[in-house]
C-alpha cells in the first residue's frame, strides 16, 4: 500500500446543465472547482453552480486508481456526452497545474524539425517583409510590438523621432 494524504473521489454536477465531472482531491471537495479543461472551461460560462458528492475517501494510492478506474468505466466518463472528463480519473491528476505544479514546456519536449520541413519555412519566409515576420527584422531595423503605455513603446519613439513625448 502506498500512503498519501487522505484524498477523496468525487462527482460534480453542474446544478443548470447537469454536465457531470469525475475528480480526486486532497483539498476540501466541496470548495474544490476541479482541475479538468472541459469542466473549467464550463464553470467559467455557467458559472460554479454545482453539487458535489464523495465517493471514495482514502489514502491508499493503489485503491485510489482501482475505485476511479472503476467508476470510469462504469459511467464511460471519456466518450459520454454527460461527462466533462478528457482521459479516466486513475488518481494521478493530470490536470492545470497551479502554483504548486511545474508545466512542460511543449517547444523543449518537440521533436527536431526535419530538413524537408526546414525548407519548406525557408520557402514560405523568402517572400514576406519584416513587417509580416519580425523573426526576419534586417539589422539596424527597430520594431517594437509594445503598446503606447508600454515604457519601451515611449523609448523606441524617443530614439526614432528624435523628440521626447
Amino acid at each position: 500500500m502506498i500512503k498519501m494524504l487522505n484524498t477523496y473521489l468525487y462527482v460534480k454536477t453542474h446544478n443548470k446543465t447537469g454536465l457531470k465531472y469525475l475528480g480526486k482531491t486532497v483539498r476540501n471537495p466541496y470548495s474544490y472547482k476541479g482541475s479538468g479543461t472541459r469542466w473549467i472551461n464550463h464553470i467559467k460560462k455557467h458559472g460554479n453552480d454545482v453539487k458535489t458528492q464523495i465517493l471514495f475517501e482514502t489514502n491508499d494510492k493503489e485503491k485510489l486508481k482501482e475505485i476511479g478506474l472503476y467508476y470510469s468505466e462504469l459511467w464511460n466518463i471519456v466518450e459520454s456526452n454527460e461527462w466533462a472528463n478528457i482521459k479516466p480519473e486513475n488518481g494521478d491528476g493530470g490536470g492545470a497545474k497551479g502554483k504548486r505544479g511545474k508545466q512542460k514546456n511543449p517547444m523543449k519536449t518537440r521533436p527536431p524539425l526535419t530538413e524537408e520541413h526546414k525548407e519548406k519555412i525557408r520557402n514560405t519566409l523568402k517572400n514576406k517583409s519584416p513587417e509580416e515576420c519580425p523573426s526576419r527584422v534586417k539589422k539596424g531595423m527597430v520594431l517594437f510590438p509594445y503598446g503606447p503605455g508600454h515604457p519601451l513603446y515611449k523609448l523606441n519613439n524617443i530614439n526614432n523621432n528624435k523628440k521626447p513625448i
